[in-house]
């Protein structure tokens, strides 16, 4: 990040993907680049690319799943949004951002009462 940050995109790109290689497991390194792709450099196609290669590799990451689920929300492919966040409970049922996020993404719908009983669910999937 510290390279995209200097302006050189091919640095950067060239260390995540480095950092795959080695780290093949590593979901920050899989998120950061899915969200720098999106952002600065190749596009949404890129990070679809990277969030789908991040979660087979990392399949009960619930923050991978829910940063998708935005990213297709943002693209307004709303059924796709709604299927990855079903997965990022899934993978994980005691992260209560992937809940909250689904619940916002709901209420934006217009779907209150299911926004309201995500909420619900988040609240009481880990209580600390």
């Amino acid at each position: 990040l510290f390279e995209a940050d200097q302006g050189s995109h091919e640095n950067a790109r060239k260390f995540f993907s480095e950092g795959v290689k080695v780290g093949r497991r590593n979901r920050y390194l899989f998120l950061s680049w899915a969200l720098w792709e999106k952002e600065f450099g190749q596009g949404v196609a890129t990070a679809r690319k990277l969030f789908r290669r991040g979660t087979k590799t990392n399949p009960k990451d619930a923050p991978l799943w829910q940063a998708w689920a935005m990213l297709e929300a943002e693209q307004n492919d709303n059924e796709k949004a709604r299927g990855l966040f079903a997965n990022a409970v899934r993978a994980d049922p005691t992260h209560q951002p992937a809940y909250t996020a689904w619940g916002v993404f709901e209420s934006r719908q217009g779907n209150t009462a299911k926004a309201r009983e995500l909420w619900q669910r988040g609240v009481f999937a880990d209580p600390k």
